[in-house]
This record gives C-alpha cells, sequence and structure tokens, in this order.
C-alpha cells in the first residue's frame, strides 16, 4: 500500500562546528574504519589543512575537473586507497600530539588546497568564499551591518513576510536581527513551506543535505546525503522555535490583497482567517511564497471528468491505495522522478506521459544514509565539515558552470555550445545509454534526436573493453 504520512524524526540539535573540537583517542583501527567510508577529496583537503601535512594533496593525486562529478572525485582503486592511507597515518599523527589547535585559515594557507581541489587556480572571490565558510562559527558574517534607526532615526518599521517557507523564515529572522518589526502570514497551520505541503511517495531534495541548510544554522548529522521530506521539515521547524520566530507567524491566514496608496506606511494588506478579513499597514513587503505548493494541471481535453481517484503530486491523497492499481503519471520532472520508482513498486501498471525529456545525470548515493564514520570524522576533525561543504558546492554548482557556458568560437554538430558542453552531453548520454541498453524502445523516447538515439544504442552494444 503506498501511503507516506511518516512520523517526523526526533528532534536532533544543531551539531557544534568550532574548530575547537575535543581530544579524541579512538584506536587506530577505529580511525581507519571512519576513513574507510569518508568523502576522500574533502577530508584529505581538511586533513593537508589542520594536520599542516601539505604531502597528502600531492600532485598524483590533483583531482580532474573532469571527473568531479564521479564518486571519490573520480580517482581510481589504487589511487583512493592511496588517500585513505594518507589521511589515515596524518590522522594517527595529530591525535597521537594531542590534537592541536589548527592554524587559523589564511588565503596563503588554502589557496593551493583549493586550486588541487578545483583542478583550477583559486580565483580570490572564491578564497573569500571559503574563508567566510571556514571562519568562527560563532560570528555569523551575513547577518545584517545595519539596523533599522540607521534607515529611518527615531521611527518603528513594519515589514510584512508572506510565507514561512526556507526563505520567509529567514527573512523574518534577519529583518528581526536588524530591529525591524516583522510580522509573516502564513496559510498553513506549520512552518515549513513546500517541505510540509509536499508529502508524496519518495519525496525529498535533490540539493546534498550539507548544502540544503542556512549556512550560519548548519547540521552535520544529516542522515542521508539527499534529505527526505520529514527530516527537512524538522530542521525548518526547529530552526523556527530556536529562534523564537513561531510567535511573529500568523498562522492558517491567507492574504487577499496587498494595495499601496503612498501614505507613510503605504502598503496595506487585506488578511482573512477563520472567515473574518481584516486590514494590516506596513512599511515593506517580502513575498516568499514559493512556487512549488502550487499545482499546475496540464490543459488537457477532458482533464477532470475521469471517474477515478485524480491529484496532483503537491497535494498528494494519502486515502488512495495504489497497490495493484493502473497508473498514470503526468510529467517527468522531478517530483515524478522520485515518486515513480516508488509507487512502481506497489501499483500493477505505471504509465508515465513526457512532455519533454529530462537527461538525469547519475547521483548514486541518491537514497543512501550518511556513514556513521563520516559523520564522526565532520564532528571531530575541525574545518573537514566546511571543506566538505565547499566541495559539494563545487561538485554540484560552481564546478560545473564552464559545462554550460556558451563559447561563441565552437563549431560543433549543433547539439552543444562548447567543448566542455559537449563532452557533459556525451557523459550523460553514454549513461543513459547504459541504464537503456536492453530496452532500446526505451532508450528512443529518453534522448532528444535521432541521432542521439542511434549514437547512444551503438555506445550500449560496443563491448566495455572498447569504450
Amino acid at each position: 500500500m503506498v501511503v507516506i504520512n511518516p512520523t517526523p524524526p526526533p528532534t536532533v540539535p544543531y551539531m557544534a562546528r568550532t574548530p575547537d573540537h575535543e581530544a579524541y583517542t579512538i584506536s587506530d583501527q577505529a580511525l581507519s574504519d571512519m576513513v574507510a567510508v569518508a568523502d576522500l577529496p574533502s577530508l584529505l583537503a581538511a586533513v593537508a589543512h589542520v594536520c599542516a601535512a601539505p604531502q597528502v594533496i600531492g600532485a598524483h593525486l590533483r583531482l580532474d575537473a573532469t571527473k568531479h562529478h564521479e564518486p571519490q572525485g573520480g580517482w581510481t582503486p589504487a589511487q583512493q586507497s592511496e588517500a585513505r592511507d594518507a589521511a589515515l597515518q596524518a590522522l594517527i599523527g595529530w591525535r597521537d600530539a594531542g590534537c592541536p589547535a589548527a592554524s587559523k585559515p589564511t588565503a596563503e594557507a588554502v589557496r593551493p588546497i583549493m586550486t588541487w581541489m578545483m583542478d583550477a587556480d583559486a580565483s580570490d572571490d572564491y578564497i573569500a568564499l571559503l574563508l567566510e565558510e571556514l571562519g568562527d562559527p560563532a560570528v555569523d558574517l551575513r547577518a545584517p551591518q545595519w539596523r533599522a534607526d540607521d534607515l529611518a532615526p527615531g521611527r518603528s518599521l513594519r515589514v510584512a513576510v508572506i510565507g514561512a517557507g526556507m526563505s520567509g523564515l529567514l527573512a523574518a529572522y534577519r529583518l528581526r536581527q536588524a530591529g525591524i518589526d516583522v510580522e509573516v502570514f502564513e496559510k498553513n497551520a506549520d512552518v515549513g513551506g513546500t517541505w510540509l505541503e509536499n508529502t508524496y511517495p519518495g519525496c525529498r531534495v535533490d540539493v546534498a543535505s550539507h548544502l540544503y541548510c542556512y549556512s550560519f544554522a548548519q547540521r552535520d548529522d544529516w542522515p542521508q546525503h539527499f534529505s527526505t521530506q520529514p527530516e527537512l521539515l524538522e530542521y525548518f521547524r526547529k530552526f523556527a522555535a530556536d529562534h523564537d520566530l513561531l510567535s511573529l507567524v500568523r498562522f492558517n491566514t491567507t492574504v487577499d490583497a496587498v494595495t499601496w496608496d503612498g501614505d507613510p506606511a503605504p502598503w496595506t494588506l487585506q488578511v482573512t482567517k477563520d472567515g473574518t478579513s481584516t486590514m494590516s499597514r506596513f512599511h515593506a513587503v517580502i513575498n516568499a511564497t514559493g512556487q512549488l505548493n502550487r499545482p499546475k494541471y496540464p490543459d488537457i481535453v477532458g482533464f477532470g471528468t475521469f471517474a477515478g481517484p485524480a491529484f496532483h503530486s503537491a497535494e498528494w491523497d494519502h486515502r488512495v491505495d495504489l497497490t495493484g492499481k493502473r497508473v498514470a503519471v503526468i510529467g517527468t520532472g522531478a517530483s515524478a522522478a522520485q515518486l515513480i520508482p516508488i509507487i512502481a513498486e506497489h501499483a500493477a501498471q505505471v504509465l508515465v506521459m513526457q512532455r519533454t525529456p529530462n537527461w538525469l545525470a547519475p547521483t548514486l548515493d541518491y537514497h543512501d544514509d550518511f556513514p556513521e564514520g563520516q559523520r564522526w570524522l565532520l564532528t571531530h576533525v575541525p574545518y573537514y565539515s566546511q571543506w566538505y561543504r565547499f566541495w559539494l558546492f563545487w561538485r554540484y554548482a560552481e564546478g560545473i558552470l564552464p559545462s554550460v557556458k556558451v563559447d561563441p568560437t565552437w563549431e560543433g554538430d549543433g547539439h552543444s555550445v562548447s567543448a566542455a558542453n559537449e563532452e557533459l552531453r556525451l557523459q550523460l548520454g553514454m549513461y543513459l545509454g547504459l541504464c537503456f541498453g536492453d530496452r532500446p524502445d526505451l532508450l528512443a523516447k529518453v534522448v532528444l534526436s535521432q541521432e542521439d538515439r542511434e549514437f547512444l544504442r551503438s555506445l550500449a552494444e560496443t563491448p566495455a573493453k572498447d569504450k
């Protein structure tokens, strides 16, 4: 029976992220077990920094930018073994020395490590970004450096925030830091926004957990690489409670109209709660309503006349048991990619209706638990969590930017916009070819052109030793 209505996990405190970690005394074997499951590129970066061991990031282990998306940075098994041994020996030596405090991060110290990790010269802006991450976690560098009195001396300022999801909570938190009077309007009975309303089977984030959190309220103990909906909802609930934001929120309240009249408090909000409409005035309004909880139904002739159960993924009907039923799913976006494999385990048949093929990149740990050993390292090795977060940022975001930039001089076949883009296209194509190698009928439906289909089919039919 496909009914997803999980009980939220127990509240877990944010993990301490101070570089002044307590010394540890675990055995060599225990350390080896931890390192065995660690993310090696970021661990070596942290070890080179914390243990003052630049030798662990030698040129022979320099990361290849074209393989950043692969597990362990694309290192061969032999390279991974060497990296594990280098990290282990450095951590043993650091432990035996009493886990001395790491030197304060400087541009000169982190530049060679970043250059090694990025496989590119570390520019000053990236250095500044990482130094901020490596800074004192007790100092919120992104906190407002201004106050309400700076803007309007002797006056009180009122700001309305519409929505209590990820953005709305952050806006309220920052405004109150600046001494602004804030009122948040939320149509639901709880915070969380999209992570409150979306409860479809398999619902989870498609950004690595250690990236998908506020920079000043990070967790090192996420249970999975990519967090599920209930885990994310609990994170935002806890953030709101810990920072006393719940007292700012008017729950079960809809904003019906926002008008401007030029008065000293120029914005008027008409809001409704329990059938009663009221007016409130504000000096500014922040719209944080989001978009992922507003169903968009296709314009199909006869839509709405189906006699059986029909609902949008953003408004999942948990009363409907899909076991043994024929189910039609319209769309192949992120939500569909998450829910289709789950319901396919129980439904008699799942028919997927696709408008545009999506080329998905392989994410091998998408459903995996975060290794306990790596969680231990993140909380016991100073700065490891920060280096790991930067490595995720580089792998999944900034590092792939060159692959999507247009090269005006590129003379390709019309399927790509640069040499790097062509390489990425071929890599994703090979992945699809391997996934659907035994189903050419499906392969033809998940790529974009007949030429691509023929090319990928030939790849799938080529012996592995010749690829």
